[in-house]
């Protein structure tokens, strides 16, 4: 019979080790913090002083409105098509706005002070998606965390949107859903974070269905009153729109596929669009796939020889591409689509195949499969469904909702022994990707601070100069004095002159007024990182045809300068 050690060295032992597992568990804790710290310092230092950019010119002038009109917030003039028209015309409720006009009417409109608000929500954003793949993901916290932060649509797409903030208000919303502890606060919580939602974006509403989904699922009627909340919410919104401009915000958006000929047709191109997309946004998508496979040396190698395949003839194409011939941009331009294309539907694929095997892993040993992940199944599918169907275009930040669900579902493929080091390569990969994509965008919506003043200062200090053209150049060419050219009005006088850049949505210049060409300022890229910037919308609005990035050798932007 084996000795037994006394009790008092049981309960010492007992307790040594429970003492061994708090340190352990708090030094797990902040190591996560460190690094949470650190995925925020990464994203804030590109858009900590990046110029206004995209749709942020817009953003500003409705915020600075709110400030002076807070009770009108509709009523104003917003010149963001051919000529002005009120702010109700614009897609988005205006609770990010309002939190813009309180921000800059405390700290300042300037770049520093409007993306020091954005950041609070970038940190909310991480600290929501940790506490998610914790739930999901425990062996590996980190890593979809991470991925998340060094995608180009999370690093590059702050500016002043509101698709960091929404991003950040969804994952609040799953975070209190799918706790594990189930109870009346977490579902008025989730209630609350759905009405935020909503009132910062209509797509949103996909958030009160599966909010929907789990009062059912959990058939206990009494909790059902939660569903009024963000009812309420939208209700007393469409009032105070009524009241506001005489119309109802909400009832007067128009679907994007409605401007299509064929429902079908548009479907599919948006599909195949939001599939490329997705692909663009993780580049280490093929590599996380593959990880669980590392420790499996046969299936590893093969998967190793295919993957080596792969970036030869990337790295080949990109060599290529150096030489900066227009056959060798068309050819990186091919291998980029073709690998967008494969990295999106191998996550989609990874993702969807996790959800099967728990379910058949959970009717084999007949145990209930956990309902925080059909509530990630629904988030990823109700994310596609709206931005593919109703969206007017697509961009990377409209794919970003869905990615998270569609990064944690992969992730729990990794076992408890992968490879830190390939996992490491992994992200080492996305972060490479991500700096390059978050420098050439910066560097990008720098072109029209910078040239709206140069150009200013090159033409006589008391001449008239009307401009064209929206986005961050209207923000800018506006802050120099230059005035915005309504092709409507004839307030065109001969010796004024005309600016407006190539590539930036602008207002229609009619024939009549017939003003003579002067000169061109051609912008192109300055390094191999400024290749990586698309002209014209790039992250920001792209198609099955117009890839989010790639790498660019000819013009970026082209300013042309004309006098009447």
């Amino acid at each position: 019979m084996p000795f037994a050690p006394p009790l008092d060295t049981q309960l010492t032992c007992s307790t040594t080790v429970r003492r061994e597992i708090v340190a352990a568990n708090w030094q797990m804790v902040r190591r996560d913090r460190c690094v949470l710290a650190a995925l925020w310092v990464f994203c804030t230092l590109w858009n900590f002083d990046k110029a206004f950019h995209i749709d942020d010119a817009g953003h500003m002038v409705i915020a600075q409105w709110i400030a002076q009109n807070p009770l009108r917030p509709m009523s104003g003039l917003l010149f963001w098509g051919d000529t002005p028209e009120s702010i109700h015309i614009t897609n988005q409720p205006h609770l990010f706005f309002y939190a813009m006009a309180v921000w800059g009417s405390v700290f300042g409109w300037s770049e520093i002070s409007m993306h020091a608000l954005q950041s609070i929500f970038c940190l909310l954003a991480l600290i929501g998606m940790h506490k998610l793949a914790v739930r999901f993901t425990p062996h590996w916290p980190l890593v979809p965390t991470t991925l998340l932060a060094f995608s180009p649509a999370f690093a590059a797409n702050q500016n002043s949107m509101v698709d960091i903030p929404l991003l950040a208000l969804w994952l609040g919303f799953f975070v209190a859903l799918c706790g594990r502890v189930q109870s009346t606060r977490r579902l008025h919580r989730a209630a609350a974070w759905c009405s935020a939602a909503i009132l910062t974006k209509y797509t949103s509403l996909v958030l009160y269905l599966m909010l929907f989904y789990e009062v059912l699922r959990r058939q206990q009627w009494r909790f059902a009153s939660v569903l009024l909340t963000p009812l309420l919410a939208l209700l007393a919104w469409s009032a105070f729109n009524y009241w506001d401009y005489g119309g109802i915000h909400i009832a007067q958006r128009k679907p994007g596929g409605m401007t299509a000929s064929g429902q079908m047709e548009w479907f599919l191109n948006q599909a195949l669009a939001w599939l490329l997309a997705l692909g663009a946004i993780v580049p280490g998508a093929i590599g996380l796939v593959v990880a669980p496979y590392v420790s499996r040396s046969n299936t590893f190698w093969r998967f190793s020889v295919g993957l080596l395949a792969v970036g030869a003839m990337i790295t080949v194409n990109a060599a290529t591409a150096m030489s900066g011939t227009a056959d060798s941009e068309e050819s990186i331009y091919r291998m980029l689509k073709l690998f967008f294309i494969v990295s999106g539907a191998v996550l989609l694929v990874s993702a969807a195949g996790r959800l099967v095997r728990e379910r058949l892993s959970a009717q084999a040993h007949t145990l209930k499969m956990d309902p925080g992940l059909a509530l990630l199944a629904l988030w990823a599918i109700g994310a596609f469904s709206f931005i593919v169907g109703l969206a007017p275009f697509m961009a990377t930040r409209h794919v970003l909702l869905a990615l998270p669900p569609i990064l944690l579902l992969t992730s729990r493929w990794l076992p408890a022994d992968a490879s830190k080091t390939w996992l490491a390569g992994v992200i080492a990969v996305s972060s490479l990707v991500a700096t390059g994509v978050a420098a050439a965008d910066r560097w990008y919506a720098n072109l029209y601070r910078t040239q709206a003043t140069e150009i200013r200062k090159s033409l006589p200090s008391n001449a008239t100069i009307w401009f064209a053209g929206h986005w961050g150049w209207q923000w800018y060419a506006t802050q120099v004095g230059m005035l915005p050219f309504d092709p409507t009005s004839r307030q065109v006088k001969p010796g004024d002159y005309l600016v407006y850049p190539d590539s930036v949505a602008k207002q229609k210049l009619t024939a009549d007024l017939s003003p003579t060409h002067l000169r061109d300022v051609v912008i192109r890229p300055e390094s191999f990182i400024s290749r990586l910037a698309t002209p014209g919308a790039g992250l920001y609005s792209s198609t099955y045809w117009k890839l989010p990035w790639t790498i660019n050798m000819g013009q970026v932007e082209v300013f042309h300068i004309l006098r009447f």
